[in-house]
């Protein structure tokens, strides 16, 4: 199963201010480097039962890049929580993206099942 999420690249850390949405598995733990598909500034962090969190980015060097692709970035948010975490405390954290929500995000719906037909085409 996969998590939806959505990441900023946070100006503060020497990122560009966009934002990018995109699933990760949730067996996947570890320390990564996320690469923003738009200014390819690296983010070290964690990831924990699939989620993305500042806590514990340290704790180990990298083991691999998650690279999303140029669709998944947005100079905007797609999600309000983003936008709200920007620029703050919680900038670094990833904002996960939940059903409930995406069911009533029209935006975020159709974000999803285009994501869904890239990767698994018209099935």
């Amino acid at each position: 199963m996969r998590i939806a999420q959505e990441f900023y690249c946070a100006t503060s850390g020497g990122g560009c201010g966009g934002f990018m949405v995109f699933p990760l598995n949730m067996a996947i733990n570890g320390v990564v480097e996320v690469v923003c598909p738009k200014c390819h500034h690296k983010h070290q962090r964690a990831i924990k039962d699939g989620v993305l969190t500042e806590n514990g980015r340290w704790s180990s060097n990298a083991v691999q890049e998650v690279n999303p692709t140029p669709v998944a970035w947005s100079q905007t948010a797609r999600h309000l929580e983003s936008t709200r975490r920007a620029g703050g405390y919680q900038e670094r954290e990833a904002v996960v993206i939940e059903e409930d929500v995406v069911k009533d995000d029209p935006l975020a719906r159709a974000f999803l099942n285009d994501r869904w037909f890239e990767i698994h085409g018209n099935k």
